[in-house]
């Protein structure tokens, strides 16, 4: 009767033991799926995010084509100063930006305007070379 009894605590851990080894393999099954899900997510999140940072920006539609020379001149005239603030701050990029404008409305306007493109195309010229020469002298050789 004992060994009845032995046998049968024997039987009966290793029931509790495989019913515990199941419990933990079901456990096991629902963190691998959680854990997939996640990496699908980033992954998919990372292709969204390279696709975003590769998507080229719209660009601005382009401007009224301005036809009379007068225009124009009157157009690149208020261009002028801007040009003159972004040279004069050292802002190339924007002086640049303000010189293809001014050249745009003289291709625009038939030449009418191009000893003024011509001086702001020199000022520019200048204050760049002035700016790469600062550069140069800056950096160590």
């Amino acid at each position: 009767a004992e060994k009845g009894q032995e046998a049968h605590r024997w039987l009966g851990e290793r029931y509790r033991r495989l019913l515990e080894s199941a419990d933990a393999i079901g456990d096991l099954g629902v963190a691998a799926r959680d854990a997939t899900a996640f990496a699908t997510a980033v992954e998919a999140k990372a292709r969204d995010a390279t696709a975003a940072s590769q998507a080229t920006p719209a660009l601005p539609p382009p401007p009224a084509r301005i036809t009379s020379p007068d225009a124009a001149a009157a157009k690149a005239a208020a261009l002028a100063p801007e040009l003159w603030r972004a040279l004069d701050a050292n802002n190339h990029g924007d002086a640049a930006s303000c010189y293809l404008a001014v050249a745009a409305l003289t291709t625009q306007a038939q030449g009418a305007l191009g000893p003024v493109a011509r001086m702001l195309r020199t000022r520019l010229l200048e204050a760049t070379d002035a700016f790469l020469r600062t550069t140069d002298a800056e950096s160590p050789s």
